[in-house]
């Protein structure tokens, strides 16, 4: 019922593979501190990728069994390429040449493709409610300082904690 992803300095964290691929690797970057806009994977401990981003609706767990442990990976692309590097965010195989070898062995890429698995990914978890995959509630602050959930459509004050006024603390009359 969980994996182990391995990074940085031997450093590891459980993660619950029961959810879709998007959510997992969104999740993956918070708790490992990486940038949202960091394009990442995860591979086996001999540099076999799972390759999670040519299906990011998939749910996680048909991708890899239960209690695996994985291994982060960044994928560096260049633009105007299809070119790619992977590289092992565990600083203990950044000089494993066997793994890198492995890790970084040619995908089967159609170039006919109107987008990749990380465009797709992009431009489903960062748009309006276009495709299932967006499935994580948000919330916003409006100008008022009032906190919305925007699955539900409910309305809270952080104003002055009452819930009665939307006005912030420091609005002069």
């Amino acid at each position: 019922m969980f994996i182990t992803v391995k990074f940085g300095d031997n450093r590891q964290e459980l993660f619950n593979p029961h959810c879709k691929v998007c959510i997992l690797l969104d999740n993956i970057k918070e708790r490992c501190d990486l940038l949202k806009d960091d394009v990442i994977d995860l591979s086996d401990q001999t540099g076999a990728r799972k390759n999670l981003l040519s299906n990011p609706a998939d749910y996680a767990i048909k991708h890899m069994e239960e209690r695996d442990t994985l291994i982060l990976v960044k994928i560096e692309r260049f633009p105007g390429s299809l070119d790619e590097t992977c590289v092992p965010l565990l600083h203990s195989l950044q000089g494993n040449k066997e793994f890198l070898e492995k890790l970084n062995q040619k995908m089967n890429v159609d170039p006919n493709s109107q987008q990749d698995g990380a465009d797709r990914l992009k431009a489903n978890t960062h748009g309006t409610r276009r495709s299932s995959v967006n499935v994580r509630k948000s919330t916003s602050q409006n100008l008022f300082g009032a906190k919305r959930n925007k699955t539900r459509g409910r309305s809270q004050s952080l104003a002055f904690g009452t819930g009665t006024t939307l006005l912030p603390k420091n609005f002069k009359k």
